[in-house]
């Protein structure tokens, strides 16, 4: 149970991320932007191994179907949470990206 425990506290530190993404997205700053998809996209992934190691330890803790069924569906539901985030980043990176293209377009057309 202990073990149990311990992957759910590395299972919910992705979320505090996910709750950053809006901050940087405001700022408007492409390497923070990249930086920011870069490490929520790399949590994800490894919560979906933690997730898999909680149900098997869930099983062999005897806990029910119905219980192990809740928890992948509240996981689920921050994973998707996180695929929302991961793709405010990258809309907003192509935006920065359009941006400045646009910014060279009119540098060029002035000189």
């Amino acid at each position: 149970m202990e073990k149990i425990a311990e992957i759910n506290g590395k299972i919910k530190k992705p979320w505090v991320y996910g709750k950053q993404t809006q901050a940087i997205v405001d700022e408007n700053n492409i390497d923070d932007v990249e930086r920011q998809e870069r490490s929520l996209a790399t949590k994800v992934q490894h919560v979906n191994t933690l997730k898999d190691e909680i149900v098997e330890l869930k099983f062999m803790n005897n806990d029910s179907e119905e219980e192990i069924t809740t928890w992948c569906m509240e996981m689920e539901k921050h994973i998707k949470n996180a695929d929302s985030c991961l793709a405010a980043l990258s809309t907003k990176t192509k935006q920065i990206e359009s941006n400045e293209r646009e910014l060279e377009k009119a540098e060029a057309r002035r000189e």
